[in-house]
């Protein structure tokens, strides 16, 4: 007998990693479907379903039963596409504001005051924060770690850092999710609502 997605997510909730992975095999195919046909590009619907998967995960502590995961799920996921095309609209009128403001300078009286460069306390203050992430990242479990540096540094997709890691991409997913979690909650900048459950067996050094 097939388990319910409602049993599914009660068994992730309760930290049952695989109860995840198996919902995510379970419709991971038909969302990409869905984004797809909506009219979004196979790159950028690939993009798009794992921000869904991503906001998913953060949401699931708030999902009643009442809900019905599928509907939940693509309507979250349409939510992000009405987003990303918004956003799409927002650039390029960024960039028609810019191109006419390249030309008004062009044309403005020669001789104004040069535009002040970063203050050594500004450099000083930079150069701390990034020493901070990198001693938060280094406390991270080893997977985790590498999981958010192959995601950064390397600029790879999860689908990519599941085939180099050889895992299931909903194992990315969650590390991607728990280690951002980890890293608001050591550097002060607060956290989710809802944090995800603890892996089982996911200490330093795994």
């Amino acid at each position: 007998m097939r388990d319910s997605d409602d049993d599914l997510i009660s068994r992730y909730l309760q930290g049952n990693m695989a109860a995840f992975e198996r919902l995510y095999e379970r419709y991971a195919p038909r969302l990409l479907g869905f984004l797809i046909a909506t009219g979004a590009g196979r790159d950028a619907a690939e993009d798009l379903a794992q921000k869904t998967w991503l906001r998913a995960i953060e949401s699931l502590g708030r999902y009643e039963p009442r809900d019905r995961f599928r509907p939940w799920l693509f309507k979250m996921a349409h939510h992000l596409w009405l987003d990303e095309r918004r956003s799409v609209w927002e650039r390029k009128r960024l960039s028609l504001e810019e191109i006419g403001e390249k030309e008004g300078e062009e044309t403005a009286v020669a001789g104004s005051a040069p535009e002040k460069g970063v203050s050594p306390f500004d450099q000083a203050a930079a150069r701390q924060e990034r020493e901070l992430v990198n001693q938060a990242l280094d406390e991270l479990p080893e997977e985790m770690r590498r999981t958010v540096l192959l995601r950064v540094d390397a600029d790879l997709t999860h689908r990519e850092i599941a085939e180099e890691m050889e895992c299931p991409i909903g194992t990315v997913l969650w590390r991607m999710h728990e280690a951002q979690r980890r890293l608001s909650e050591r550097l002060g900048l607060g956290t989710q609502d809802r944090q995800a459950p603890a892996r089982r067996g996911e200490t330093k050094g795994k």
